[in-house]
């Protein structure tokens, strides 16, 4: 227990309370009492490491405050109003005492071992972000539940600060960590972990947005490397993307005459919607082992009325700059597109690979169907009767449906389960069966029909064909 009149005794590294770090101690001033003599407050004067894409001490003063007694008749308090001075004395009876892990700040020789690793692993993990690095991040989902959902953010504080000049930290008379220090693997010393900050700028590569990460809830990327097995694509091709990707991350020279020229991998998926062109490149970015960025026409900035007039001289300048971009990339940059029709001529020598994804046939929704079954049996949900849905799979398969609808069909009966669970008033657990899916599917293809009966019995891809943007899908994806 730490009293008020023992405030001024407390030395040593000081550790704050929840979001600001740990501060190394200058000083502690003396406590003083309010008028009222009910609290009692101090202060500590110390630093900690900021970092801007480079570490500075920061000089920091934090306030705590001790509750004291009620003011009593024995309590004795003197005053002298002369210019702003006042002098106080109490009975120190009546201070009450304090646990000092309880206050805002305290010496981290009081710390229990659990707070003491917390920080340790916090600076360690905040020393490996201060370079751009990939991370995964565990947020909270905003309902009322407590699940937690990862995501993947890339730490670059030098490239936050050049885009947000605004942001970054004022110039300190106090000293740098140097070069030589920044190079080294570990953190200089134990207490230096100790003093980094809570939080850390990244860059949502999903949400395309900079956020304020908490650090403790970084960690390493894991990729899942056997998602491209899951694919449902022709094993052929499948080998020869593989082929490429491998050899495009072990390759450090160029085949062109001209240096820096021709050292990326374009990559082509055309095809109809839902039928595996974008999880065929997200699943590229998990044995490639690299940040997947996304960029849509929405994302060149042109609009797109201007984009599908052939005459428009924006659209004329918009390619030229895309090609040359094409040209000089050295990344891998996977293409898709629903509409080659309409791509441009100069395209076709820059794609070194273009693969056509055909409609799903039966077979392949039924490999779909049991992918997306076997991730459900993953997730070890009790909420979901898996064996009723493998019993029905071929019924499953026959539903002319692509990827993405099988997918929506999926969450729509978890959430269709969940809510006649709720309505139910004997409390019984409703689980997601096949008959779930089956009117869900029911109720979705009415709208398909629909769209049948409008466009005069004519298919998307025969309405596509009519419009120059594709030709109808044959599937030939063989079973092996």
């Amino acid at each position: 227990m730490a009293g008020s009149r023992y405030v001024s005794r407390l030395s040593g590294g000081i550790r704050s309370g929840d979001p600001p770090p740990l501060y190394s101690l200058d000083k502690a001033s003396k406590s003083v009492a309010n008028e009222k003599i009910k609290v009692r407050g101090w202060s500590v004067t110390g630093w900690n490491w900021a970092f801007d894409g480079s570490f500075r001490r920061q000089p920091r003063t934090r306030f705590s405050e001790i509750e004291v007694g009620e003011e009593t008749n024995n309590d004795t308090v003197l005053r002298e109003n002369t210019m702003a001075k006042q002098k106080q004395r109490i009975d120190t009876d009546q201070v009450k005492g304090q646990d000092i892990v309880d206050m805002s700040i305290f010496p981290l020789a009081y710390a229990e071992p659990n707070l003491v690793n917390r920080l340790q692993r916090r600076g360690e993990t905040f020393w490996k972000c201060r370079n751009r690095r990939l991370v995964s991040y565990m947020e909270k989902v905003v309902d009322n539940t407590q699940n937690m959902v990862e995501e993947r953010y890339m730490i670059d504080f030098k490239t936050f600060c050049s885009l947000h000049r605004n942001n970054n930290f004022p110039e300190s008379s106090l000293d740098e960590l140097g070069d030589d220090a920044m190079a080294k693997d570990e953190p200089p010393d134990e207490k230096f972990s100790y003093l980094l900050p809570p939080t850390i700028k990244g860059y949502n590569l999903r949400l395309k947005k900079w956020f304020d990460l908490e650090v403790d809830r970084i960690s390493e990327v894991k990729w899942n490397v056997e998602a491209f097995e899951t694919l449902v694509l022709e094993r052929k091709a499948r080998n020869l993307i593989l082929a490429l990707v491998s050899n495009q991350i072990a390759a450090e020279k160029s085949t062109d005459l001209i240096a820096g020229k021709g050292n990326g991998l374009i990559l082509l998926l055309h095809g109809g919607p839902g039928s595996g062109k974008t999880l065929t490149a997200e699943s590229v970015a998990e044995i490639a082992q690299k940040p997947l960025y996304r960029v849509s026409c929405g994302d060149v900035g042109t609009k797109a009325e201007d984009v599908e007039n052939l005459e428009d001289l924006e659209r004329n300048a918009l390619v030229s700059v895309f090609l040359r971009v094409l040209e000089y990339y050295e990344g891998i940059l996977v293409l898709t597109s629903n509409r080659v029709g309409t791509f441009d001529e100069a395209f076709r020598s820059r794609i070194q690979l273009a693969l056509h994804y055909p409609n799903l046939g039966q077979y392949q929704r039924l490999r779909v169907w049991e992918n997306f079954i076997k991730r459900l049996e993953s997730f070890g949900d009790d909420r979901v009767e898996t064996q009723d849905l493998r019993d029905h799979l071929e019924d499953l398969s026959k539903e002319k449906m692509n990827g993405r609808q099988i997918r929506n069909a999926i969450t729509t009966a978890r959430q269709y389960a969940d809510w006649q669970s709720e309505q139910s008033k004997d409390g019984v657990v409703k689980k997601m069966t096949y008959g779930h899916l089956k009117d869900v599917i029911e109720v979705a293809s009415r709208f398909d029909k629909y769209l049948d009966q409008l466009h005069g019995g004519l298919s998307a891809d025969q309405l596509a064909e009519d419009e120059g943007l594709r030709l109808p899908s044959t599937n030939n994806i063989n079973k092996d």
